[in-house]
């Protein structure tokens, strides 16, 4: 079996180039013929199939969320699965699944095969679509990756969160979001944050949509009413409590189609990257792709 091993050298901080090596290692020894590849961005514009997506039969991500999200194109393209070799702060889609970067858990995926396809988000912006795994959000969270984005310099780890977070604590602003979810309005011009999930999965294991099913062909919206920074940092701390669908005052809905507006410029991010900056002028289209995804997961 040829198996396309993307390695992200630049996440894990190291960490992605050593258990590459052991999981290509382990891969030829097991009678596969591992080949590596150094992911990047994908660029603006049509994507083009790359060849050896189309030629693997399996892709291993190391790295974090990101690697998977910016493989998510190619995957598409090829049709090809993909396993999750952790290296990142969270690993949110290889939690989801089980995956380590265990070389005995990742031969075990490849021999049962893919499981059975799990669908994937879409966010319609600046005239392209692209697709995300696990979720997107507008708020103080997406500031903060934003934030982190513009400078990696100082820290590594879940410490390099803590000066974007304290910056966004000091400069916090609101939004007055508007969210439609198939047609329907749930919210209107209310200051919050919203999180829109594929997957249950969120940093921190804090969970908001703990009801999203990746093989429902749904997304799940999640919002919280905030127009003070104590009154978000409630509604994170009560995440971790338990499901907000069951404190008063949380919006929770779901859809095949969601529509979000703001009414000051607001950045978003997807699967853990910053996505852009949603301009009240404009707004943002979220769907689903059902099925588009195809796993490798050790547990079928």
């Amino acid at each position: 079996m040829q198996v396309l091993v993307l390695a992200n050298s630049r996440s894990g901080r190291g960490r992605s180039a050593a258990i590459a090596d052991r999981l290509t290692g382990a891969l030829g020894e097991a009678g596969h013929h591992p080949v590596r590849l150094q992911p990047e961005p994908a660029p603006p514009g049509p994507v083009r199939t790359d060849p050896r997506f189309a030629d693997a039969d399996a892709v291993v991500a190391v790295g974090g969320d990101g690697t998977v999200y910016h493989a998510l194109p190619q995957l598409l393209r090829s049709k090809t699965p993909v396993y999750h070799a952790p290296a990142g702060n969270e690993n949110l889609f290889a939690r989801e699944f089980g995956m380590t970067a265990d070389p005995a858990t990742l031969l075990r995926a490849l021999n049962r095969g893919p499981s059975a396809p799990v669908d994937l988000g879409t966010v319609n912006a600046h005239e392209a679509t692209r697709p995300f795994a696990i979720m997107l959000s507008v708020g103080p969270d997406a500031s903060v990756i934003h934030r982190l984005h513009a400078d990696r310099s100082r820290a590594s780890g879940h410490a390099m969160y803590l000066a974007p977070t304290l910056a966004e604590c000091r400069d916090l602003t609101l939004p007055a979001l508007s969210i439609r979810v198939d047609g329907q309005p749930v919210v209107t011009r209310e200051r919050g944050f919203a999180i829109v999930a594929n997957c249950r999965r969120y940093a921190l294991g804090l969970d908001p949509a703990r009801t999203a099913d990746m093989r429902d062909g749904k997304l799940d919206v999640v919002f919280f009413p905030a127009a003070s920074l104590a009154r978000a940092l409630l509604w994170m701390a009560r995440c971790a409590l338990g499901d907000p669908r069951d404190w008063a005052g949380a919006v929770v809905a779901r859809g095949a189609e969601v529509r979000i507006a703001s009414d000051v410029p607001a950045p978003w991010q997807v699967d853990g990257e910053p996505g852009g900056v949603l301009d009240p002028s404009s707004h943002l289209s979220l769907g689903v792709m059902p099925g588009a995804l195809h796993v490798l997961s050790p547990f079928g």
